[in-house]
């Protein structure tokens, strides 16, 4: 619920950390007028700071997600800050049992080319990690519920690192679709 943020708050999102804001400026949004904007904590410390949406799921479930991410060219990322879009899906008791990732926003991908400043991106949600050493072990395009599930998880990421690095990311309609 609420992906493009046009009720005007986080309604249907849990937050995480402590800087995520939702902003209204309709020349910047993706599409309407509203969307988040996510930046480190500034503690000294490698930290995370985000929003959520917990669906109910089961096993055998495929879905499919992806968001649009933008960095403004006078608050881009710097310093060793990651941004990501995750699907996890995850047992009753909140064990992660399968977890994807779009690929992550950096200094690198935004000084290749990668990921341009001032540009919406569409982050599609298409590499598998292993969840216990979060090592990338495939590219798919579906998202598939192992055995197990009780729960889906749809999440933004911003890793702040612990220099206190400026820079901040805005994002905009997310979206998990069910396919099958």
């Amino acid at each position: 619920s609420n992906p493009g943020f046009e009720t005007g708050d986080l309604g249907g999102w849990t937050t995480y950390g402590t800087n995520s804001y939702i902003l209204n400026n309709p020349a910047i949004a993706h599409s309407g007028n509203n969307f988040l904007k996510v930046y480190q904590a500034y503690n000294g410390t490698i930290n995370y700071n985000g929003i959520y949406q917990d669906n109910v799921s089961g096993p055998r479930v495929v879905y499919s997600a992806d968001g649009w991410a933008y960095t403004l060219s006078s608050d881009s990322l710097a310093g060793q800050n990651i941004a990501w879009i995750e699907v996890s899906f995850r047992d009753v008791s909140g064990n992660v049992l399968a977890l994807y990732r779009s690929e992550p926003i950096t200094t690198n991908t935004m000084s290749s080319g990668a990921f341009p400043e001032n540009e919406w991106v569409d982050l599609a949600v298409t590499n598998q990690y292993d969840p216990n050493t979060y090592a990338i072990t495939n590219t798919v395009s579906n998202l598939v519920a192992p055995p197990g599930t009780s729960f889906v998880r749809y999440q933004i990421m911003f890793q702040g690192d612990q220099y206190v690095s400026s820079g901040s990311m805005y994002f905009d309609d997310l979206t998990l679709n069910q396919t099958s």
